[in-house]
Order: C-alpha cells, then structure tokens, then sequence
C-alpha cells in the first residue's frame, strides 16, 4: 500500500517539477528567439547557438542542482526528526527511530533527472529556432500558425466581451503553443495540489482503519455471570465505587459482552467465513453459530439509535429484536489485504430465527459429564435493523462475528429467557457476560497504579483485570499525527510548485506580448479594454484547466484507491472541496499574475515598444 501510493505520488510531483523545469526555460529561451534570429543574421552558426544555449543550461543547473538537493536532504532530515517515531509506528507497529540516510544512488538519480530535463528544455527550443530562417527568427513567424476558419469569434464571444474577447479569442487560435503551455501548467498545479490533499486523506484513513487507536486509557474488565451471584453483584459495586472514588480517573463508560447461540444451515453463512471456521453439526444438521451481543447504557443506547438513525426496537414477548452490526473485518493471506464483508445472508435477516443453550446430560454422579448434548430452543431474535457502525465504545478490530446491540432492557429479556430450568437429568452449562469499563485518565500511569492497588485489595473473587491500551494508543496517535505532517508537508512543498509554475508561465508569456500590447494602446484600446481581453483570456485558461484538472485528479484518485482499498477496505474519494479550493487558487492567482504584469506592461513606453525587435 505504502509503496503504491508514494510511487503515485512521486510520479505526479516529478511531472509537476518536469512540466516546470521545461516551461520556465521554454518560454525564456522563446522570448529570445529574435535575439538568436539576429545572432544568426550576423554570422552565429546553429552550432555556436547551441553550445551557448548549453552553456547556459549548465550554469543555471551547477547552482539550481547542488541547491535543491542540500534542502531537499535538510529538510528530510528535519521531518524524520519529528515523525521518525510515528512514521516507525505506522509501518512496523512499534516506536523506533528513523535516521537520516543520503543514498548516493538517489542523489545521482536526481541530480540526473533534473540535468536531463534541463537539457531538453534547452534542446527542443533551439532546435526548432535552428530550423527557421534569421528573418523568421525575428519576426516570429514560426509560432504564428493561421488556418482557414480558425481565428473566427463565436457571436457569444462578441455580445459579452465585446471587441477585446474577440481579439482575446483570435490571439488563442493564433498561437496555440503559448496557450497550450499555459494552459497545461495550470492544469499540473490543480492535480499538484489535489494529488497532495489526496495523499493526505487516503493515508489518514488507511492509517487510522489499520492502527485503530482506542479513544480510552485504561480498560478494566471482570467475567460475570447472569445469574447475579453475591459475588457479581459485589464486584460491580466494587468497581463503580472504585472508579467514582479515584481522582486521576477523568471518566468512564461501561458496557456489557456476551455470545448468544443461533443455529444457522450452512447455506446461511458466507461461503468465506466457514472456510475460516469450523463446527461439529448439531443434531438436526445445523451448526452452532455464535452472534456477538453489546448491552449499552440507556442513554448511550438512545444516543447510539439518534446516530445510526435508526429506530428504537419493538419489543415481544419471546423475541428478542435487535438491531445488528454485520461486517467483518479480516486480513487475508492470499491478497494481504484488509476485507470487509457480511457473514449472515440476506434470508436469515429481518426475520425470526430460533436462539437458546446447548445442554449435556448428567453422568451417574449428577454432573454434565455426559458425552449426550442437545440443543434447546429459549427464545427467538429477530434481526430487525442493520447498523453502518459499531457504538464508539467497542472497537471494530477484533469484530469476527455479526454483532447484535442490545439495550439494558433487552439484556433483561434475555437474562430471563436463558433462567429457565433445564429439564431433569441434564444439565447447562453457567451463561456467562463481560463487563467492561473503558477510562479516562490524562495521567493514566498513576492512575493505572492506584487502581491496581485497590483491585488487590478486593477478595479474589471479585477482582477483574486491568488492561493500560494507552501506550498502544499513544503509538498509533503518533503514527497519525506523524502522517498529517507528512501530508501537510507535501501539501505545501506542491502548492508552492503550482504557484511558482502559474506564476512564471503567466508572467512570461504576458512579457512576450509587449510589442502586441503596445500596438494595441496606439490605436486606442483603454484600460478597461485591456481588463476584458484578459479576463476572457482568464476564463478560457481556468475552464480548459479546470476540466483537465479534473479528469486528472479523478485518475490519481482511482490510483490512491486502488492501493489503499486492498490494505484498509477504503472507499473511493473524489475531494470537491478540495478542487474547488485548487480551482478557485489558480484562478485567483492568474487574476493577480495579470494584473501585476499589466501594471508592468503599462510603464513602459509605446513607442520604445513598438520598436523592440
């Protein structure tokens, strides 16, 4: 999972950086173009141009290569610092350390990488200025390119921006490669951006479905028994005192835990979970299937209900309704993948299927040591309403049967459902529940300890067992958190990609049109003209990349997905808010990038630009 999403995620940062690289000494090497057309005028070979234009490609990388890989490298190092434990958490499950390792391999691979682009961007400019004559080279003809029809306005164009979007209209069909390019880098900083966001999503959800870190410290739990001994009703007295009693413990929510045996036909159970268990088959053929119980508190059942959604059960007599949990979460050897699925089939749902105890004859001396057993019906459970999620107090990774939720009336039902004497000579085994007591406690080291005091000095009878979940927690939070830095990270590093990349492309393409604007003032074209012509030029740049942007960052969504729904069972997610974000900042700063280069455009002189060759 890991390496399928990082390899997504390099790849679109390296075509980001590539698309960046090339347009930024595309579009400058273009601006000269008449520059070598008048080199060649005098005299330059196309080999002397070339090795110029080598020349220069390798200055700027023996300052730009040296220095991206110094900050690349100090800033890996300062992340690790701060995530190593997190990063160590989140792969192997244990905290540890990552130290910072420099291979030489990478460094070369991207010293090369960075060079290579450099090159071709050096290359394929001069080649095509190679290819023209010197008088072409100087009045740019090569990159203005009219066809029959092309350069014609739709009447919608004219009505609503009038002259200026007409002119703006017939500068695009007129020279489609600088538009292209613009409209390209826009389209790269969108999916740079929503790429980064997705990351982050993806691996947040993956992270927290995997590690699952509990919301709770502490966890104390005791083994009781329905029928409500001295003992068991001692014991829970005992434990709630202690509990309320003890300052360092914030909080606490309790819930009880129970197996209830519904025979279901082979047929009734998915194909996958029998492979995965095994039963010896009751007497009349069917297996002794065991359903998973949850008793929550009255207002924690009202508050799970308000929730899901889902209305309060009826109540019968000899039937228990219940509400249902039915997805279960297992990791599968061949596909090593997290799967989530149903195990009941959709028959043995929404009606009344048979419930009870399995009871064993008594041997000579009045004890169930008999090898006879049989199965005896008590009651029936109707499974009336599906949940989508389990109660925030039981955690889903160790759900390895459907779970029903039941409220404390409904345990009282069940209770006297299961009392019923068993018929002479037999007997059933003592029906048994957990109770679990999940705390709170900032400082549950201390907390921890004194509870454990006052768990030894109860009778041995009554004492439960203690559990302190909250370094595992504390782990997975740092697995978390140490993902969100990563993500945040990279969120930033690409959104400063994009606007770098929006803005030299616009800017410079802008410059490149000096002498057109310039012929434009002579003739009377006002300032409010030139805003219209750029804002129509503004929405034909932003609808085109915003189209593509979506496209694109639909296609890395699908690619996140198809890593992460393997490892975490994660759905599919398309992030609208997230791309409108990225939509309306690239536009915006477009908006900006014009009006500044405008203002720029707008002090030099008419006439020193109508002669500028």
């Amino acid at each position: 999972m890991i390496g399928g999403v990082l390899g997504t995620l390099l790849a679109v940062i390296m075509a980001g950086s590539v698309l960046l690289i090339y347009n930024s000494f595309s579009i400058s090497l273009r601006e000269r173009t008449v520059h070598f057309g008048l080199l060649a005028s005098v005299g330059a070979t196309k080999k002397q141009l070339r090795r110029s234009l080598r020349f220069e490609a390798f200055v700027v990388s023996a300052v730009g290569i040296p220095l991206g890989l110094l900050a690349g490298a100090a800033g890996s190092a300062v992340t690790l610092h701060f995530i190593g434990a997190g990063l160590t958490s989140f792969i192997y499950g244990e905290k540890g350390t990552v130290e910072m390792s420099c291979s030489p391999a990478v460094l070369a691979g991207s010293a090369v990488l960075a060079f290579l682009t450099v090159l071709l961007s050096v290359w394929i400019p001069a080649a095509r200025a190679g290819k023209v004559s010197p008088m072409e080279a100087v009045r740019s003809l090569q990159d203005i390119r009219i066809r029959p029809r092309e350069v014609k306005s739709a009447k919608l164009t004219g009505r609503l921006f009038g002259l200026e979007g007409m002119l703006a209209g017939k500068n695009y069909r007129r020279d489609r490669k600088k538009y292209r390019s613009t409209v390209i880098s826009l389209t790269m900083s969108i999916v740079l951006f929503v790429t980064a966001s997705l990351f982050f999503l993806y691996m947040e959800e993956a992270g927290s479905t995997i590690l699952n870190p509990p919301s709770y410290e502490l966890q104390y739990q005791k083994i009781l028994g329905w029928n409500e001994s001295e003992d068991d009703k001692n014991a829970l007295i005992r434990t709630k005192a202690m509990l309320d009693e003890e300052e360092l413990v914030d909080s606490y929510e309790s819930y009880k835990e129970f197996s209830i045996l519904i025979p279901m036909r082979q047929e009734d159970v998915s194909e996958a979970y029998r492979s995965e268990n095994y039963w010896e088959e009751l007497a009349d053929g069917s297996i002794p299937f065991h359903c998973s119980a949850v008793v929550l508190q009255d207002k924690d059942y009202e508050t799970y209900l308000k929730e899901q959604r889902l209305e309060k059960p009826k109540s019968g007599s000899g039937v228990i309704y219940a509400i249902y949990y039915d997805q279960v979460q297992s990791y599968n050897e061949e596909t090593q993948s997290y799967d989530k699925a149903p195990v009941l089939a959709e028959k043995v749902k929404h009606r009344e299927l048979g419930a009870g105890r399995v009871i064993r004859r008594q041997d000579e001396n009045g004890k169930a040591g008999g090898s006879a057993e049989e199965y005896e019906q008590l009651f029936q459970v109707e499974l009336a309403q599906e949940a989508k999620e389990l109660p925030q107090q039981c955690g889903t990774e160790n759900v390895s049967k459907p779970v029903l939720i039941l409220s404390e009336e409904q345990a009282k039902q069940y209770a006297e459902y299961i009392d019923q004497p068993v018929k002479e000579g037999w007997e059933a085994e003592e029906e048994l529940y957990i109770a679990y007591f999940q705390i709170h406690a900032e400082n549950y080291i201390e907390a921890a300890e004194n509870l454990e005091e006052e768990i030894q000095n109860m009778p041995e009878e009554e004492q439960g067992s203690l559990y302190t979940p909250a370094e595992d927690a504390a782990m997975s939070r740092q697995a978390v958190t140490a993902i969100r830095v990563l993500c945040y990270g990279f969120i930033v590093l690409l959104s400063m990609i994009a606007v770098a990349n929006v803005f030299n492309t616009i800017s410079t393409n802008l410059m490149l049109r000096r002498k057109e604007f310039a012929m434009l003032r002579s003739v009377g074209m006002t300032g409010k003209g030139f805003r219209k012509m750029m804002l129509y030029e503004c929405l034909v740049y932003g609808t085109r990349s915003v189209l593509y942007g979506c496209i694109l960052s639909s296609a890395v969504s699908i690619l996140f997905w198809k890593f992460t729904s393997r490892a975490s069972g994660q759905e599919l997610i398309f992030p609208w808010s997230y791309f409108l974000t990225a939509a309306a900042g690239v536009l915006a700063i477009v908006l900006v990038t014009m009006i500044y280069t405008m203002r720029k455009i707008r002090k030099f002189n008419i006439i020193d630009e109508l002669r500028m060759a």
